[in-house]
């Protein structure tokens, strides 16, 4: 089944089995939308529900299916799903191509083989996807041990067993997706007569189920190698979760320790501030004990100048007195000494 994401820009293709997409340059599809991982998600083909399922890888932004975000599921799409990778990449419209059936074999005419076939049955079991699938088989006659041959008529036309109608169940029936089984007419080539006229083997070197055995081992390979790459996205992916876990744990280390330096702050900051406030009760009290102090000096100095002006106002005043004492005493001792004395004889 082939399977393509058409948009605006044009169609892209979709690998046979798994198709990744993302942004890195490993992926099928590569997108560089914002908001787009490196592996983001993948389109794979189930086998057993015969549809595809698109797989987001856990991602930030997630994938959409008809304007529904998915993240880290698995959900079945079909045809004219449209699908979003990330919240702002193109849409994309999913386009299925139902092939055809692969066509039977051409098979060359032959005239039929007048000897008698006994066919034997077998119970077919029922086909599944593992195992390899079951054809009928038709004994063949020996001619001698060492090379088994089939007699032909004496016309000389190679003679054909007779072709028996393929169960609907069958593997012919089935649609094989991979482009290497395309059967051609040269690859069916009629098998040659040997000189003896013997057929070697009934077409046992072009069977068709050797082809679809090369088909199941080549797509067994394919699954193998994808189940290698897919393994390597599993130990990306641990590596990543190993990641995310060790850095859960340190955000949680650091929350703690902001955390616990926030409250010893917070504890710093209420005694500083409670220090502080007794600090400027302390000063305050002593400015008003200082302010007490500086009453008590100007009344006491008021007092203490009031008196000392009051005894120089009465030692001024009596200077005073003094001085006019005095003056007056050196008045009368000069007019007597500039008065004349009376003669000695009259006084007699």
């Amino acid at each position: 089944m082939k399977a393509f994401l058409r948009s605006s820009d044009g169609i892209l293709a979709l690998r046979p089995k798994i198709t990744t997409i993302g942004r890195h340059d490993e992926s099928d599809i590569v997108l560089k939308s914002p908001g787009l991982e490196d592996h983001h998600a993948a389109l794979e083909f189930s086998d057993a529900e015969h549809s595809f399922v698109l797989r987001d890888f856990n991602t930030g932004s997630g994938s959409f299916v008809n304007d529904c975000q998915i993240q880290n599921v698995a959900v079945k799409v079909g045809q004219g799903d449209l699908l979003r990778f990330g919240s702002t990449g193109p849409t994309f419209e999913l386009v299925l191509d139902h092939l055809p059936q692969v066509p039977y074999p051409p098979v060359n005419r032959r005239i039929a083989w007048p000897g008698q076939i006994q066919v034997v049955t077998e119970a077919a079991s029922p086909p599944s996807a593992a195992a390899a699938p079951q054809f009928p088989w038709l004994p063949t006659q020996q001619s001698s041990p060492a090379s088994p041959s089939w007699p032909y008529s004496a016309s000389g036309a190679s003679p054909r067993p007779p072709l028996r109608k393929r169960p609907p169940g069958s593997a012919w029936g089935r649609t094989v997706s991979s482009s290497a089984f395309s059967p051609e007419l040269s690859s069916w080539s009629p098998a040659t007569l040997t000189g003896n006229g013997a057929l070697p083997g009934p077409l046992a070197s072009s069977h068709p189920g050797d082809v679809l055995l090369k088909e199941k081992e080549e797509t067994i390979l394919k699954l193998g190698e994808e189940i290698n790459r897919l393994s390597a996205f599993e130990s990306e992916c641990s590596h990543k979760d190993t990641l995310i876990a060790e850095l859960q744990r340190e955000i949680s280390a650091m929350n703690e320790k902001v955390v616990a330096t926030l409250a010893k702050k917070d504890t710093e900051f209420h005694q500083k501030l409670a220090s502080l406030d007794k600090e400027s009760e302390a000063k305050a009290e002593e400015i008003r004990r200082l302010k007490e102090q500086v009453t008590g000096m100007q009344r006491n100095t008021s007092e203490v100048l009031y008196h000392s002006l009051s005894e120089r106002d009465l030692q001024i005043a009596h200077w005073k007195q003094e001085n006019e004492a005095l003056k007056k005493s050196y008045a009368l001792t000069t007019g007597a000494r500039s008065l004349p004395l009376p003669p000695l004889g009259r006084s007699q």
